[in-house]
């Protein structure tokens, strides 16, 4: 398949085929349209790093110093938050979450993003209907909606070993 733009490519998301975007390079945003990209025009430079789209069309895209997005019917929509660099965003039981290269993960609250969980970096989140799961930093989170649990592993030089 050939982009619309010439940039790097770093996640893609869709619920269906009809919504599948990518996000990449100096504020890359494109839509899957047949065979191919189409590129959706930002009013941003900043590499975006993480995309999630919703069954009814919404795109959240996250990226460098603090780039927090959503598009609906390609109008964006920049959202308040701290200047670090946000990895993954993803929605879990009706909220979304957002996670960076500090804190940890934010809770989207209406045009703003606020501190939710202290996990440190968040890289990458996923979900099924029970749990919210997230990696980074070198520990992996679940989320229940209501309680976080950890499992971290450490490299003694040989072997594995669960820390808990």
């Amino acid at each position: 398949m050939k982009a619309d733009r010439p940039h790097r490519l770093r996640d893609v998301h869709g619920p269906r085929r009809d919504l599948i975007h990518c996000v990449g390079q100096v504020g890359t945003l494109q839509r899957l349209v047949g065979d191919g990209w189409r590129a959706i025009d930002l009013p941003i430079e900043n590499d975006l790093w993480g995309v999630f789209v919703t069954p009814d069309g919404v795109v959240r895209a996250c990226g460098n110093d603090g780039t927090c997005i959503r598009v609906v019917n390609e109008e964006m929509i920049e959202l308040e938050a701290p200047k670090s660099r946000f990895f993954c965003v993803h929605q879990f039981q009706g909220e979304v979450y957002w996670g960076d290269s500090e804190f940890g993960i934010y809770r989207e609250q209406g045009n703003q993003l606020v501190e939710f969980h202290p996990a440190g970096t968040g890289w990458d989140m996923r979900s099924d209907t029970e749990y919210l799961y997230l990696v980074g930093g070198g520990i992996a989170w679940r989320f229940d909606g209501k309680k976080w649990n950890s499992l971290q592993l450490d490299y003694d030089g040989t072997d594995l070993r669960l820390i808990q």
